[in-house]
């Protein structure tokens, strides 16, 4: 039987161990970032290859895209760099219509990068006859790594709606990848969407809303109204949380998404 104080000290220097590690600072950093981070890299049914980046600030309760990046661009297989074009507020994007360069490789890894001023660090109370340093305005590099799927994801039906107002299921393999989806109504408006960040407000269903372990229903709001619904279904792979291939200062709620989307398909929903 092992004494209370030698207890108390292997727990003492566990903690210590704990704190001291590399791997575990980098977590906390992780944890106090309020910096969130989400790309994806998707090739569409037509073979047009979109990349985006999306930056948050979750440092406030009301939620802000940050759009002060610089250099924003994407690392193709190959090494070309590609610039990301902020197109609207926190929204980096680049497509392969506008740049022939970007193409989509299965099993290989691209990586997302972009710039950021350097926060500023609170100054020390300086000594007597301590000259005052001047610390010029830095930048800060952010990388983070996604892979490609080595397959694309194959999407069935379990349950198609029969009527409106009527619930769906969905299936798909391989299991392990996670799965958007986007419906639009017969006006040609998005009624549903497992992935979306019009909003930077970053509640945790913008995560848990992916679909996951190969199924996912859809509720009956979904096809709420009869007529011609057009249903979009893409397999993606994603790095995120304490993922070492991402840059210790992304915040814990950023992550990143590549994969193949199939062609839109037409459902049509009778009354």
């Amino acid at each position: 039987m092992r004494s209370k104080n030698g207890a108390v000290v292997s727990v003492c220097l566990l903690s210590l161990t704990c704190l001291l590690s590399s791997c575990n600072r980098e977590r906390m950093r992780t944890l106090a970032s309020p910096l969130q981070a989400v790309a994806t890299i998707l090739e569409m049914a037509d073979g047009t290859v979109e990349a985006e980046l999306v930056l948050i600030s979750t440092a406030k309760p009301q939620h802000e895209f940050v759009t002060n990046a610089e250099n924003a661009r994407l690392r193709i297989p190959g090494g070309q760099m590609v610039e990301l074009e902020q197109t609207e507020p926190g929204h980096y994007k680049a497509n392969s219509k506008q740049n022939s360069a970007i193409v989509y490789k299965a099993g290989q890894t691209y990586q997302f990068r972009f710039d950021l001023p350097a926060p500023v660090e609170p100054q020390r109370p300086q000594r007597q006859g301590q000259k005052e340093e001047q610390q010029d305005e830095q930048t800060k590099t952010y990388v983070a790594v996604t892979k490609t799927p080595d397959k694309a994801a194959e999407f069935s039906w379990d349950k198609k709606p029969e009527f409106a107002g009527d619930t769906a299921r969905l299936s798909w393999k391989p299991r392990s990848l996670l799965a958007i989806v986007v419906v639009r109504n017969p006006k040609g408006e998005v009624c549903y969407s497992t992935f979306d960040f019009s909003d930077p407000q970053f509640g945790g269903d913008k995560w848990g809303r992916l679909g996951s372990n190969g199924a996912l229903a859809l509720g009956v709001d979904v096809f709420s109204e009869p007529g011609e619904y057009q249903v979009l279904k893409c397999g993606v792979t994603r790095n995120s949380g304490f993922d070492p291939e991402m840059s210790a200062d992304l915040g814990i709620l950023s992550g990143f998404l590549a994969g193949k989307c199939e062609q839109f398909e037409a459902l049509d929903v009778p009354q």
